[in-house]
């Protein structure tokens, strides 16, 4: 047989029956994928909390205030480890 015989349905019906047992692979890789560019996006948080709170002693964005945890004081060296510890979260998550 030539190379050109068979047709591009056929090249696609037998690809994607040959990936049928790593559909769940593929699927938890295209879900990565799309959470890498909100990871990317969240990484200058953690030095706005630092700056902003730290710093300056702003009080929190009402949205980051409620995500911080009861927990934690909304001053100095607490929210300096909080903000430490957000950075050290989000490198793992997008080495991920």
């Amino acid at each position: 047989m030539s190379v050109g015989a068979y047709s591009d349905a056929a090249v696609y019906r037998r690809l994607l029956s040959q990936a049928r047992p790593y559909w769940g692979h593929i699927a938890g890789l295209l879900l990565l994928s799309l959470l890498a560019a909100p990871l990317k996006l969240l990484t200058p948080l953690p030095l706005k909390i630092a700056v902003d709170s730290v710093a300056w002693s702003r009080p929190l964005p009402d949205w980051l205030d409620a995500l911080v945890p009861v927990a934690v004081p909304r001053f100095g060296a607490s929210m300096l480890m909080f903000a430490a510890g957000l950075l050290l979260a989000t490198a793992v998550l997008s080495q991920f």
